[in-house]
């Protein structure tokens, strides 16, 4: 094992092969090194901010991040001795454990809050810049998530998040790994006005569920296909407004560039109490579409359909 010093760090810094961890044998800090990374459920996280600048920089890895001084005044040991120690020892397990996290764990989540101003597409170009494409086969799934994303929203510019350029590179990654299935979980998929503290669906959601539905559709394909979402949305609303939102949202991007077979787009929350959706939603059972369905049976066999296999 080599030995590393540092002369310009203050204080005194024993050699990284003293580490006890880096003394056992390889098989054995092998097997400790797949316990620590496959404990937590997301193991890997991204931390970069700034320009693009930062794209650069190596990720943070859950393990092996080292937060840098100052430390409590309670710390019983000499900081700077430790922190030298520590540092060199990460950088042997980070070199040992390159791309171990993608192999152990296959799937990955990187997600985007309301406290985030910027798109998690970041956060995925950071990932494919920083492993290999050998590294990055060992992947099976990535989760993108916009936890606080409203799409009509979107749409409407009241956010700047879910724009098309982010979502023509998701799709171009997509494109380029095409064993990878990408998973993008949109938001509420709600209208934030119509939001309520138990997240199930009211008969006001209803319109709103169908209404973003729709108006993703038409914004990522710049058509809809699916002539019962067709005609559950000219029921519930101007036909002509997702088409209209949708080509603003795109720009000059066409909807072929938004599109990958192994992309595909979720509601946050799959889960609801039909029994309650349609007591609630009583007033439009007797109504009917033109295939003879319900438009409520119709509208919960989508929800379904998108919840599994997305749109």
């Amino acid at each position: 094992m080599a030995t590393h010093s540092n002369p310009s760090a203050a204080g005194s810094t024993e050699p990284a092969s003293e580490s006890r961890l880096l003394q056992l044998p390889p098989e054995l800090r092998n097997r400790i090194y797949e316990y620590a990374l496959s404990t937590g459920p997301w193991p890997l996280y991204c931390s970069c901010v700034g320009t693009t600048a930062a794209l650069k920089k190596p990720i943070h890895k859950a393990i092996f991040h080292l937060e840098p001084p100052p430390w409590p005044r309670s710390f019983e040991h000499d900081p700077i001795t430790e922190l030298n120690q520590l540092k060199y020892v990460c950088r042997q397990l980070r070199v040992e454990a390159a791309g171990l996290e993608l192999k152990i764990n296959k799937e990955i989540k990187i997600s985007r809050t309301d406290r985030d101003a910027r798109s998690p597409i970041w956060d995925l170009l950071v990932l494919f810049r920083q492993y290999p494409v050998a590294q990055l086969m060992w992947l099976s799934k990535i989760i993108i998530a916009d936890e606080a994303l409203n799409v009509c929203d979107a749409f409407n510019d009241k956010r700047r998040i879910f724009t098309a350029p982010d979502i023509a590179q998701a799709a171009q990654l997509a494109r380029r790994h095409p064993r990878i299935t990408f998973k993008y979980i949109v938001g509420e998929w709600r209208n934030d006005k119509m939001r309520h503290h138990q997240h199930l669906l009211r008969d006001e959601d209803l319109v709103w569920t169908l209404t973003e539905a729709h108006a993703l559709v038409m914004a990522l394909r710049g058509t809809c296909a699916d002539e019962v979402l067709n005609e559950l949305f000219a029921w519930s609303l101007d036909p002509a407004a997702p088409q209209e939102y949708g080509g603003k949202w795109r720009g000059g991007i066409t909807p072929e560039q938004l599109q990958a077979p192994n992309l595909r787009f979720y509601p946050r929350f799959p889960d609801f109490d039909e029994v309650q959706i349609r007591e609630w939603c009583k007033p439009y059972e007797p109504q009917r579409l033109s295939n003879g369905e319900t438009l409520l049976d119709a509208w919960i066999r989508l929800h379904k359909e998108w919840c599994k296999n997305g749109i």
